[in-house]
């Protein structure tokens, strides 16, 4: 099922010319010109989010246990537009959940919202960029976007849910972001091996099937 964004970005940018101030739009022709500089603070709002683990489980193609390797360089989605920014990480998997059979996998990259470019960054409160170090259970949907980078042939992937596809592990606990689901954010503290094996129970009722190739859907509120 596809998932639409809707992103409100509240300007908090420094050194901004007065003209912004009187338009925020920049005319396509004078994009070149304008060099926002600073911080801007995005506020997402997800739409059909999932509201339970059944949820995430059933909707995420690759549910792996893995560590942040490597923060990727961040781009612009539409380079006319300067809040359209979004980062790659790669991910080294350390165990598979749920994934294609017989398809080893042991990194992957996945796609966040928000960065860094040049003098500008760009961040998401509820849903912050993965750290390098970093270890999560991730919730993962296929990006079969075909125009963005291709680092060494890896596995793309979008993360089900937003930061509710995002369970960080700290000292074998998990640590749950706010602002999600209630029934998602009851795992807030419980041990990393009953959150495992109540996963592996939760995909051992599920039918079979090929993993999803809905493109990820995204779109900004203009």
């Amino acid at each position: 099922m596809n998932k639409w964004l809707v992103i409100i970005l509240a300007f908090l940018f420094l050194g901004m010319n007065l003209g912004l101030a009187q338009n925020n739009r920049v005319k396509r022709e004078d994009a070149g010109k304008f060099h926002p500089k600073g911080k801007a603070i995005a506020f997402v709002d997800m739409v059909d989010v999932p509201t339970n683990l059944s949820e995430l489980a059933q909707r995420a193609d690759l549910i792996i246990q893995g560590t942040v390797e490597s923060i990727l360089s961040s781009r612009y989605l539409n380079s006319d537009v300067s809040d359209s920014m979004e980062t790659d990480l790669w991910i080294s998997v350390q165990s598979i959940l749920k994934g294609p059979k017989g398809e080893p996998i042991e990194r992957v990259v996945v796609s966040q919202f928000g960065g860094k470019i040049e003098d500008l960054e760009i961040v998401v409160l509820a849903d912050p960029l993965m750290q390098s170090g970093e270890n999560y259970i991730l919730f993962l949907k296929i990006d079969n976007r075909t125009d963005l980078p291709n680092y060494d042939k890896g596995r793309r992937y979008t993360v089900v849910g937003g930061e509710s596809g995002k369970f960080k592990i700290e000292g074998h606990k998990i640590k749950t972001l706010p602002n999600i689901a209630e029934n998602i954010n009851a795992y807030e503290g419980k041990e990393l091996d009953k959150v495992t094996q109540e996963i592996l129970e939760l995909l051992k009722s599920f039918p079979s099937a090929p993993p999803s190739t809905t493109r990820s859907s995204r779109r900004r509120r203009q």
